[in-house]
């Protein structure tokens, strides 16, 4: 293991302690939530929420934990002492995804309640559109960035997929969209067990366009005045695309196409 410098392991601890205060953020968040909701007469499920949260919103800090030492720029080693903003967009992801997912397994709730789910993951959604512009105008762009953005998409699409399908908006079948990005992971690690070669994947607008589009229409099978049906139709023209892509993005790291061919 090589060894963080001097100067780096003092900003380090500085972060560290930084992500204190975004774990007490998450808590207090919650809380907050929780509280708002049992005062809204809409409690019967409260504790349900607060726990799925907890798990979640664990989890979530937890991946933030483990790739601290990552949170310096490219071709750079010095660890940065702040989050900057765009970090700290995409930790407001987490956190809101978190909350999306305390709604599983929770019956759909009516008035206004019924929309809290679409709110908190349509926020994440803009948070995941602006947090790389913030990083880049604020000239913090960082591995830690990338890595969690990559992290939260992933489990954004699980979350959000599960409670379509138990919201009964989207059949069974599209979890297998969900936990696309996962399948291709495993993927990917048979082939190093077999000694096969990873090719490195190569940048892509096609694939954030699909990746956007994907969260922007999983926004809005959550609003309660999207019928089922038309649902289950758009999601399907979804799922093609998204796993044109994925199968694409295959192609390249398993070196059967060629990223520089015409």
């Amino acid at each position: 293991m090589v060894p963080i410098p001097v100067e780096s392991s003092a900003r380090l601890s500085l972060l560290k302690r930084r992500w204190l205060q975004v774990a007490a953020f998450y808590f207090l968040s919650t809380l907050l939530v929780y509280a708002l909701w049992g005062f809204g007469g809409a409690g019967a499920y409260g504790k349900q929420w607060l726990v799925q949260t907890a798990v979640i919103g664990v989890y979530c800090l937890w991946v933030v934990w483990r790739y601290l030492p990552e949170n310096h720029r490219p071709g750079e080693t010095a660890v940065l002492a702040t989050f900057g903003w765009g970090n700290r967009l995409t930790l407001l992801r987490g956190l809101l995804i978190s909350m999306v997912g305390g709604f599983l397994f929770i019956p759909w709730l009516s008035g206004w309640f019924a929309w809290l789910p679409a709110l908190f993951y349509t926020t994440a959604d803009i948070a995941d559109f602006l947090d790389g512009y913030a990083a880049r105008k604020s000239q913090h762009v960082t591995l830690l960035g990338v890595r969690l953005d990559m992290e939260f998409d992933g489990l954004g699409m699980v979350v959000v997929s599960l409670l379509a399908v138990w919201y009964e908006q989207l059949p069974r079948w599209y979890l297998l969209i969900g936990l696309a990005r996962y399948f291709f992971l495993i993927g990917l690690w048979i082939r190093e067990q077999l000694n096969l070669p990873n090719e490195p994947m190569p940048h892509s607008w096609h694939r954030r366009i699909f990746a956007g589009f994907q969260m922007g229409f999983m926004s809005v099978v959550l609003w309660p005045i999207v019928p089922a049906e038309g649902a289950t139709i758009a999601g399907t023209v979804f799922a093609l695309a998204t796993s044109a892509s994925f199968l694409r993005d295959w192609l390249f790291v398993t070196g059967r196409l060629d990223p520089q061919a015409d």
